[in-house]
């Protein structure tokens, strides 16, 4: 029993000294520097977003943050961030509206985030003697004792008007059966 007792409390010594290995965490492209300005203002929008204030007034003159939606309307000037701007103005206006999780609100921020950083790099090409899914054909036929095998069904009833039909209909499945078995 001591010997028990001993392996347990080693046992538990050494997974709790044991470090949990961090699973990696993909990065983010850096924001396009012509951007920054958008970004800033999109980090801006996220520390009041959820603010009881701006969810009941809007940018109204009753919310205090009401000049953030007056900055984003001035670099709609910019030609190169105009599109930005507006969608930066959409995404703070479908979130009031709509919701932080509505299918609006979330393609705005996606179609958001994609201007804001760069394509990611496409893979590399296959080597021309790599083997793809297309290139490979499944076996014609599966040679296993386990296989499905084809039956035909019970005969029916003589009389009963139900031939044909699969036996799960006729047997248990709540209809009335109109011949006897």
């Amino acid at each position: 029993m001591k010997h028990f007792v001993l392996a347990l409390f080693l046992l538990t010594a050494m997974a709790c000294a044991r470090q949990p290995v961090p699973s990696p965490v993909p990065a983010e492209p850096p924001v396009r520097p012509h951007f920054e300005p958008l970004a800033g203002l999109y980090d801006d929008f996220q520390t009041f977003k959820n603010d009881r204030l701006f969810l009941r007034h809007g940018f109204t003159a009753n919310f205090p943050r009401a000049d953030w939606l007056d900055r984003v309307q001035r670099l709609e000037n910019s030609p190169e961030l105009a599109e930005g701007a507006r969608l930066l103005a959409h995404i703070a206006v479908a979130h009031r509206i709509h919701g932080a999780g509505s299918r609006v609100t979330k393609g705005f921020e996606a179609r958001f985030r994609n201007l804001l950083r760069p394509a990611p790099e496409p893979l590399p090409p296959l080597p021309q003697n790599a083997t793809t899914v297309a290139n490979t054909t499944a076996p014609k036929k599966i040679d296993t004792p386990h296989a499905v095998q084809e039956t035909a069904l019970p005969p029916a009833a003589p009389g009963c008007g139900c031939a044909g039909r699969s036996p799960s209909l006729r047997r248990g499945s709540g209809r009335r059966h109109r011949g006897r078995w």
